[in-house]
């Protein structure tokens, strides 16, 4: 696409998403936008031609609710107070995506064998947040039901409290207004797919998401990923058994603790070695691996990955600060075990 039908692009966004990551204690900030002919990534100053458009859609909001006003005159009061409502709706500050550095976060998926499982696994988990919320070091829990065929997974990670404090100052994202922050892997997931869908869909993948210094390995059912390990890129012999380890770690962890079955696909994406290399892996683990277009494994990958995450806040998603975020539940501050001892007494 050329700089000038991109740059046409850009004045049409709809809506946009900012993802935050750290790398090497520096701060790296993307855009994505919705857009007539798709998702973009977006600069910065794109944000200056999307407030414009949204203080035009509000001046034309005003304009009409005026018409209105004059017409049904004894309705004015309520509607100036839904308009008012609304104004103050608008004015709220988005909510951003800040993708935690993998080393910060533990990450694992789990059977389940039924919906009763699932209940009591994510109770047991509210219960463990409740609990950490109080501990003088907090571990910060969410977790994600994961739909593959007809089986169920339960994805959870953990973050220490502090590496969370530390996360949102450093993006200047506070969490106690709203916004998300889930582990680098996942944001990282969701730009791989943006740039290469898994082909086919369904089946088990094991894509490797390769860059300068390091490569990420995604185990994955159905688009929805299980695991991963991070590899790191030192001597040429380290790099490639450190991609071979991971193949057979996985592998095996998909087969024995997930019961998905073994690895049937194979993809790499923004590796810029030669083909020899990938060439000798294949032959290593039998299995044909294929190049996918995408950028190299990196901060601005994790931050674009983010931004995608932050067009659809709403979408059910890994967020390791909801619990903090949530008010607290009334029922939860209600003494149930002295509550029964009392009832039984009378």
């Amino acid at each position: 696409m050329s700089n000038d039908a991109l740059r046409f692009l850009r004045t049409l966004t709809l809506k946009s998403g900012v993802g935050v990551c750290e790398h090497d204690g520096a701060c790296h900030r993307a855009r994505a936008g919705i857009t007539p002919l798709g998702i973009i990534a977006l600069p910065e100053e794109a944000t200056a031609q999307e407030e414009k458009l949204k203080e035009a859609r509000e001046k034309a909001e005003a304009r009409f609710a005026g018409i209105k006003r004059s017409l049904l005159a004894r309705l004015g009061k309520k509607q100036r107070k839904a308009g008012n409502a609304a104004a103050k709706k608008k004015k709220s500050k988005p909510i951003a995506v800040v993708a935690l550095r993998p080393d910060a976060v533990t990450f694992i998926s789990e059977a389940l064998s039924s919906d009763g499982a699932s209940r009591l696994v994510g109770a047991r988990d509210t219960d463990r947040n409740e609990k950490a919320d109080r501990a003088p070091t907090a571990i910060l829990h969410d977790s994600i039901v994961l739909s593959v065929g007809n089986k169920r997974y339960l994805a959870t990670a953990r973050v220490r409290r502090e590496q969370l404090d530390a996360a949102s100052a450093l993006a200047g994202c506070p969490i106690e207004e709203g916004h998300h922050f889930e582990p680098a892997p996942w944001a990282v997931w969701r730009a791989s797919r943006h740039y290469a869908p898994l082909k086919p869909k369904r089946g088990v993948h094991l894509r490797y998401i390769v860059g300068p210094n390091e490569g990420l390995v995604v185990l994955s059912a159905n688009d929805q990923p299980l695991a991963w390990q991070i590899v790191a890129r030192e001597t040429e012999k380290e790099w490639f058994e450190g991609l071979l380890h991971a193949f057979h770690v996985l592998d095996l962890f998909a087969v024995r603790r997930l019961s998905v079955g073994p690895v049937a696909h194979f993809s790499v994406q923004g590796a810029a070695d030669s083909a020899r290399e990938w060439d000798a892996l294949a032959n290593a683990i039998r299995r044909p691996i294929q190049r996918v277009p995408g950028p190299a494994y990196g901060p601005e990958m994790v931050a674009f990955g983010a931004a995608l995450g932050a067009l659809d806040p709403a979408h059910d998603t890994l967020n390791l600060a909801k619990h903090v975020q949530d008010p607290p539940r009334i029922l939860s501050m209600v003494p149930w075990a002295e509550v029964t001892l009392l009832v039984l007494l009378c």
